[in-house]
């Protein structure tokens, strides 16, 4: 497998994510404190090496959920965005991909092709830690691919 794209200007790199959906390798790394922007890659078919498969803009999920920022900045601290990317889900053949984005409180999905998003559910504050959450997700309205990966990584949410 060809040298993962690895940006040589990029600071400090606070999030990054190496995963498969569908037969499809994705790479994609955040930098910088402040940024909500970033780039997604692709493994060519053949290995042969890697290509932007998406440009991402989160800056609409910001000015939604300003709750994201964070106001109480310690110096130290880097994030200064609160996210998590839990996973790159490719939707079929030909379709979208969505990136499922965990915020304070809210699991969303978001269209990397038409940068929309959608919140898929809202974490009860009493029910943030622990496992009641998961069985409760399984009530909530999702699709099945949706649910699968909301359990996967459970546990990071739980945490």
């Amino acid at each position: 497998m060809p040298r993962l794209p690895i940006s040589a200007n990029r600071g400090s790199r606070r999030f990054r994510y190496f995963g498969e959906s569908r037969g499809h390798m994705h790479f994609f790394e955040i930098y910088g404190s402040r940024t909500a922007q970033f780039k997604i890659f692709e493994l060519e078919k053949d290995y042969s090496g890697w290509f932007v498969k998406y440009h991402v803009e989160l800056d609409s999920i910001v000015r939604a959920f300003p709750e994201m920022v964070r106001d109480y900045m310690d110096p130290g601290y880097t994030n200064y965005y609160a996210f998590v990317m839990l996973h790159l889900v490719r939707e079929g053949y030909n379709e979208e991909s969505v990136l499922l984005v965990h915020l304070p409180g809210k699991i969303l999905t978001y269209n990397v092709g038409d940068k929309t998003f959608r919140k898929l559910y809202e974490i009860p504050a009493d029910q943030s830690k622990g496992m009641l959450f998961l069985s409760r997700c399984l009530n909530c309205k999702m699709t099945g691919s949706e649910v699968w990966h909301v359990l996967i990584f459970g546990c990071i949410l739980t945490s």
